[in-house]
């Protein structure tokens, strides 16, 4: 975490290291975040996001946010075990980037149940996935059945992992959670 502490900014790409990390840093970094609702999770720790990027793929964001601040500076990036090296491959040319592994991102043994639950019952029409681990986890037990799903990616980067397997998805670049009432 002392490369944390050195850091000028800290980006954000997922909302699962957010409490963790944010808890660790101390008054004066600069946030980056992936979207909305990764600047909603950092918003609820009570910092507010320096640049949150329109679009909700990672070479958007490094696109972006490098037209906005094209002068070398320092970056900490916590990521899963999962994640692929592409944003700091993206940004090594001008910055010094610290990564790390801050959350292992696991499809516990209890969701698969359930999950292959619910598709043996046929009781799923739709899913909507948010990212391409989202998206590995879920075809590890719909492999194994031939139901005709709405395969929704909010992404392209989400639709290209869906459609690397043989499936076809609909992109859409953004979404809002209605709960089980149909209220947003």
């Amino acid at each position: 975490m002392q490369q944390l502490r050195l850091s000028s900014w800290l980006f954000f790409t997922s909302q699962a290291a957010v409490p963790t990390v944010l808890a660790q840093v101390l008054p004066g970094i600069n946030v980056a975040v992936i979207g909305q609702k990764t600047a909603e999770a950092v918003r609820r720790m009570g910092v507010e996001p320096a640049f949150i990027s329109s679009k909700e793929t990672k070479r958007e964001m490094v696109k972006e946010w490098r037209m906005l601040y094209p002068q070398p500076t320092t970056i900490f990036y916590p990521k899963s075990q999962l994640a692929d090296n592409l944003l700091e491959q993206m940004l090594e040319d001008t910055y010094q980037v610290h990564s790390f592994v801050a959350y292992q991102n696991l499809f516990l043994p209890d969701n698969q149940i359930k999950l292959d639950d619910l598709l043996r019952k046929a009781a799923v029409q739709s899913v909507y996935f948010t990212s391409p681990s989202a998206w590995r986890r879920f075809y590890s037990v719909y492999q194994h059945y031939y139901l005709p799903l709405e395969l929704i990616a909010i992404g392209e980067t989400t639709k290209q992992a869906i459609e690397k397997t043989g499936c076809k998805a609909t992109l859409i670049e953004k979404y809002t959670a209605v709960n089980e009432n149909g209220q947003i």
